[in-house]
């Protein structure tokens, strides 16, 4: 036997399906690509397989390649398309995370549409055109409408959860706040302990990517029942209640919680956890003290100071990223700072440093200490100096023309005046 030949009997025999749906492995991503599943499964009548796994299917499994190895164990071959949702490009290496996409769409010979909502992909559109990549980089909305999410029941519920689990408040253009909190939350927080715990759902066969790529086709055949069916324990409401007595203060709109004790299995659940606490006491941003650990020794390397806005909180509640402007600029420095506007967190080297930091974001945000400058960003500024300025001239304007009106009024009166005086003087000299 020629080694050509051999090469080509030992060449795994690959399965035809449609489309490869590649997902990233959070609650966001797993929801959106069952929904998918579902929509090309049983209305389109199309075969689709579901690859997500933890950490492959996240920005550093497209840099490394170790996305792409995943996918080649499944031994399956998409005829029309690969759909890849909710992986940003990996900021970090960009270059190697588009290679990485170029390789699959050559590897498999099928257009490769990328779908994601992460506005640090805005910066690599022109790229990923360049590439051969049929991109869409939107708002969660535009995606879920443009992977025809919307049009079928279960699928649009599906989408909901998804963007409720991602905390994207623009879920309510598509369900009430009163919808949200209390049927799709709850849905969205199990999901989010399900696709950390795959196995919990109920027993699931062994596909080529894993547990949660079978919880993903089964939560699209089922839609949101199969998530009503499975009870779990979410650990914020738990954890919730316990850091309830360390409240340290609690004002009007905010609550201080000094958690420097939060252990590191715990760690990963403080931002759902505060939020938890907030829907407890009814508040709508929480400052709190929380130890920062080391990922691989899980030895405390500092302290850190989060500031949460509740999600859903109405316009008027300050935001985050705007009270501490002055502490991010601080921190950018020495790159001790993450999050984003309503999530934000300063590290700082010991407990009583935090401790002092805190109370002084508390007393901003409850309005003892003055912040308004930082509070107010320079486009709102702008934007009132310019409507004020506006006012201003229309009044003057008016005022203006009032004047000018009195005025004429004033010399008609002069004018009859002279005239009175000239008949008087003429009758007397007659």
């Amino acid at each position: 036997m020629s080694a050509l030949i051999q090469a080509y009997t030992q060449k795994p025999k690959l399965n035809p399906v449609d489309r490869i749906i590649i997902s990233h492995f959070d609650a966001h991503g797993v929801a959106f690509a069952a929904a998918r599943h579902r929509v090309l499964t049983k209305i389109k009548n199309e075969q689709a397989i579901i690859v997500t796994r933890f950490p492959e299917t996240g920005p550093q499994g497209l840099s490394d390649r170790s996305l792409l190895r995943l996918v080649e164990q499944c031994n399956v071959a998409p005829t029309k398309a690969i759909e890849m949702i909710d992986i940003p490009v990996d900021a970090r290496n960009p270059e190697a995370s588009i290679r990485t996409l170029i390789e699959m769409k050559e590897r498999f010979a099928a257009p490769l549409l990328y779908y994601d909502h992460h506005e640090t992909d805005v910066a690599f559109i022109p790229r990923l055109i360049e590439a051969g990549i049929i991109s869409l980089v939107s708002d969660n909305i535009t995606l879920a409408a443009a992977l025809e999410l919307l049009q079928d029941p279960a699928a649009r519920e599906l989408s909901i959860i998804g963007m409720v689990a991602d905390r994207d408040r623009n879920v309510l253009r598509l369900a009430s706040r009163q919808e949200v909190e209390r049927l799709y939350l709850p849905l969205a927080n199990k999901l989010d302990v399900l696709v950390r715990n795959p196995e919990l759902a109920r027993p699931v066969r062994a596909s080529c990517a894993g547990a949660l790529s079978d919880l993903a086709e089964e939560l699209g055949h089922y839609g949101k029942t199969l998530l009503e069916q499975i009870h779990v324990d979410y650990p914020p409401y738990t954890l919730a209640r316990e850091i309830e007595g360390q409240i340290v203060q609690e004002g009007t709109i905010s609550l201080l919680v000094d958690w420097s004790n939060a252990s590191p299995q715990h760690s990963a659940w403080i931002p759902k956890t505060l939020e938890a606490l907030l829907q407890l006491r009814g508040k709508q941003i929480a400052i709190c003290i929380a130890p920062g650990y080391d990922p691989r020794t899980r030895s405390v390397v500092g302290y850190d100071v989060r500031i949460l806005k509740y999600w859903l909180a109405g316009e008027d509640v300050p935001t985050p990223e705007d009270v501490v402007k002055d502490l991010i600029a601080q921190k950018a420095i020495s790159g001790q700072v993450v999050g984003h506007a309503d999530y934000v967190s300063l590290r700082y080297s010991d407990l009583e440093t935090a401790r002092r930091v805190a109370e002084i974001v508390y007393r901003r945000i409850e309005g003892q200490q003055a912040y308004v400058t930082r509070l107010i960003s320079d486009t709102y500024v702008a934007e009132a100096i310019r409507r004020d300025f506006t006012t201003i001239l229309q009044k003057l304007t008016e005022i203006l023309e009032q004047q000018k009106k009195m005025y004429e009024e004033y010399l008609e009166l002069k004018r009859r005046q002279v005239e009175l005086l000239e008949r008087t003087q003429r009758h007397e000299y007659d």
